[in-house]
C-alpha cells in the first residue's frame, strides 16, 4: 500500500481479514512518501514492496529465495483461477542442463491481458482500442517466434528480480523496464514465456462519456511514454556487449537485440505515422486519378496493384479483430460485468460482429489519430528526460460492500 493513500492502513487490514485463510501469510507494507530517487507510480511501488519481500519478510520466514516468485498486477487485475497453479508448474518445470542457470532463473511469465472486466459500459472509441491492444498482446503470447515484453501483470522468480536489484523507481513503464533490466543482466537469455489463463482489468471509466474518454486518453499518453525504454536500450546496449564473453555469445546477444529494439520501436513508430501515411496514400492516389498519370493506374502497374493490395489485407485486418474479439468475449463472458444483463445484440455471436463492427469502425481513424499524438507528445518529452508523472487514469468505483 502506498502511504500517503487516503485510508490505506484501514484498507489493507479489511483486506487481511478477507484473504488471510486463503494464504499461508498476508501482509501489508506502506511505501513511504518522497523517497530519494524515486518518481510516485508503480515502478517505485513494485520497488519498494519487493525490497521489504527480499530484505524483511523472506529471511524472517525462513523462506527459501530459489523457489520464490514475485507476481506483479495492477489494483484491477483479475486473475484466471488457476493462473497460480499454472504459474507453479510451468516454474518447477523449468529447469536445465547441469552446469548451467536454469531457465527459472531467466523467465518472465506473462498471461493473456484483456481489457474486457467493463466490456459492456465501454464507449466504442475506448472498446476498440480495448480489442486493438488485448488482441495485440494475446497474439504475441500465441507467435512462439514473436519477440515478446511483458505487460501489467507478470510474474519473475525472486532470484531474477534480486540478480537485477529489483525495480528502477524513476522508469514509467515498469513492465518493459524491468524486461529491459532482465535481459541486458542475462546477457539477452531471458525469455518470456505465456501462461494461457488470461487476467481480467478495467478499461479506464468515469461518470460519463466524456470522462471516460477523457480518462482513456490520459492512460495512452502514460503508455506511449514506453518509448522512452528506447533510449535506455541504446544506452546500455556498449556496455553490455563489452561484458559479454566470446565472439558467438556477442553475436547471438546482437541478433536477439535487434528484434527487442524493432519490436519496442515498432509498436510506437507505427502508431505515430500511420496517421500520416494513410491519409497521404488515399491523396496521391486521389491526385493520380484526377490528373495526367490516370493512365499509369492500372491492373497492369504493380505499384498501384500492391497497393490496392495492402489496403484489401488492411480492411480484413480490421474485419478479423472484430471477428476474434467476439470469440475472445464468448470464452471470457462469464467474468464480465453485467453480460447477465447484456442486450439482444451480444447474446447471439453474429449480432455481437455486427454490432461491434458497426458502433466500433467509424472510430478507428479516431483511435489512430490520437494514438499517434500520443506517441508524439512522449517522443518529444522523452527527448528531454525518462522522468514523467504518473497519470492515473480513472477506472470503475467498486460498490461499498464489494
Amino acid at each position: 500500500m502506498e502511504a500517503r493513500e487516503d485510508r490505506a492502513k484501514e484498507k489493507a487490514e479489511a483486506l487481511i481479514a478477507e484473504f488471510k485463510d486463503d494464504f499461508l501469510l498476508c501482509l501489508a507494507t506502506y511505501h513511504p512518501v518522497g523517497l530519494p530517487g524515486e518518481v510516485p507510480g508503480k515502478s517505485a511501488n513494485t520497488k519498494w514492496a519487493a525490497g521489504q519481500v527480499l530484505s524483511e519478510i523472506i529471511p524472517a520466514h525462513n523462506f527459501n529465495l530459489a523457489t520464490c516468485v514475485f507476481t506483479v498486477g495492477d489494483a484491477d487485475s483479475e486473475f484466471h483461477p488457476e493462473y497460480f497453479a499454472a504459474l507453479t508448474y510451468y516454474f518447477v518445470h523449468a529447469g536445465g542442463p547441469p552446469g548451467e542457470t536454469p531457465l527459472r532463473y531467466l523467465t518472465i511469465w506473462q498471461p493473456p491481458i484483456l481489457h474486457y472486466k467493463n466490456y459492456m459500459t465501454q464507449p466504442a472509441v475506448v472498446r476498440i482500442a480495448s480489442l486493438i491492444t488485448s488482441e495485440h498482446e494475446l497474439a504475441n503470447l500465441a507467435d512462439p517466434n514473436a519477440t515478446r515484453v511483458p505487460y501489467s501483470t507478470y510474474s519473475i522468480s525472486a532470484v531474477l528480480a534480486n540478480g537485477v536489484k529489483g525495480w528502477d523507481p524513476d522508469w514509467i513503464s515498469e513492465d518493459w523496464h524491468m524486461a529491459l533490466k532482465c535481459f541486458f543482466a542475462t546477457g539477452g537469455r531471458l525469455k518470456i514465456s505465456p501462461i494461457f489463463l488470461p487476467i481480467l482489468n478495467y478499461a479506464p471509466e468515469g461518470d460519463s462519456w466524456y470522462q471516460t474518454v477523457v480518462a482513456r486518453w490520459v492512460q495512452a499518453k502514460r503508455h506511449a511514454l514506453g518509448f522512452s525504454e528506447l533510449v535506455y536500450l541504446m544506452d546500455n546496449t556498449q556496455r553490455v556487449l563489452r561484458s559479454v564473453e566470446g565472439r558467438r555469445n556477442k553475436t547471438t546477444f546482437l541478433w536477439r537485440l535487434s528484434f527487442l529494439w524493432f519490436k519496442l520501436a515498432m509498436i510506437h513508430l507505427f502508431m505515430a505515422v500511420f496517421p500520416v501515411i494513410a491519409p497521404l496514400n488515399g491523396i496521391m492516389i486521389a491526385y493520380f486519378s484526377s490528373h495526367q498519370f490516370t493512365s499509369t493506374l492500372t491492373i497492369n502497374s504493380w505499384t498501384f496493384l500492391m497497393n490496392c493490395v495492402f489496403q484489401c489485407v488492411g480492411i480484413l485486418a480490421f474485419l478479423g479483430v472484430f471477428f476474434v474479439s467476439v470469440i475472445v468475449y464468448e470464452s471470457v463472458k462469464h467474468r464480465i460485468d453485467g453480460t447477465s444483463k447484456a442486450s439482444c445484440f451480444y447474446r447471439s455471436a453474429v449480432m455481437h460482429f455486427l454490432t461491434t463492427f458497426v458502433e466500433c469502425a467509424g472510430y478507428v481513424p479516431m483511435f489512430f489519430v490520437f494514438g499517434g499524438l500520443a506517441e508524439w507528445i512522449a517522443a518529444v518529452k522523452a527527448a528531454k528526460t525518462h522522468v514523467f508523472d504518473y497519470a492515473v487514469a480513472l477506472k470503475p468505483k467498486m460498490p461499498a460492500t464489494a
